[in-house]
């Protein structure tokens, strides 16, 4: 399911809506490919936004807060970044069992997508793809309505100074500190290529990667009535910070 470049809190949660589907057997195991159509930040569920975020400059840049259901800390993500979500029901080995190996199994296909690229790229344990120590990108799973969830996705551009500048900080030289470690830890296709993939041809790259390397054989569909219905009215309000 490509849902294409779309509003962040669809971005960010239309993943939810299919897990009720998938959980129900109202839809086979899904893999979701989008991209965020305007930057935006993400807060985890148990962050306090104003002890976390910079009003102002979340103001100055419009920037729209989509608060995770789950935890975790506060990142930037913008129209660079494709996201893949697979989203899944436990199956017995050697698929996708809805344990910690599934990272491995999962992450075969972006990695491979970066090494076709011509760049050292690795699986740093449990979950994070490195290319010389420095994520490009970030994964993380979960369960949600008895499916599992695998999320994560490939940094176009590694906006360090976007995403200091929204963090609340004591001091502006702690600011400049943070930003200065995001940037040792942080890289983006645009900083280890000389003419690299638009965010539309990355996510083109990346379904055929999915459809070689991936856990299932893909069937392109679009999203189910239901699957619209219930982002709208029970997923959607739950993000709103």
């Amino acid at each position: 399911m490509d849902i294409g470049p779309c509003e962040p809190f669809r971005a960010q949660a239309f993943a939810e809506s299919v897990a009720v589907s998938v959980a129900r057997g109202e839809a086979p195991d899904t893999l979701i490919l989008c991209r965020p159509d305007r930057p935006y930040v993400s807060l985890g569920f148990h962050q306090v936004s104003s002890e976390e975020l910079e009003f102002a400059e979340l103001k100055r840049r419009d920037l729209p807060v989509v608060r995770r259901v789950t935890g975790g800390g506060t990142t930037f993500l913008d129209p660079s970044q494709v996201f893949y979500q697979l989203v899944y029901r436990a199956q017995p080995a050697p698929g996708l069992s809805g344990g910690p190996t599934d990272f491995a199994e999962a992450l075969r296909a972006p990695l491979a997508l970066l090494e076709a690229f011509g760049l050292p790229a690795r699986l740093r344990p449990p979950s994070d793809l490195v290319i010389a120590g420095r994520k490009v990108s970030g994964n993380a799973g979960g369960t949600w309505e008895d499916a599992h969830l695998l999320v994560g996705g490939l940094l176009g551009t590694a906006d360090v100074e976007a995403m200091a500048a929204v963090l609340r900080c004591p001091s502006e030289g702690f600011r400049t500190f943070l930003e200065e470690e995001m940037a040792r830890a942080l890289t983006g296709l645009d900083q280890e290529m000389p003419d690299p993939p638009s965010p539309a041809e990355l996510s083109r790259r990346l379904r055929a990667a999915f459809e070689e390397f991936g856990p299932w054989t893909l069937a392109p569909g679009p999203p189910l009535p239901t699957e619209e219905e219930r982002f709208l009215h029970e997923v959607l309000p739950r993000h709103r910070d």
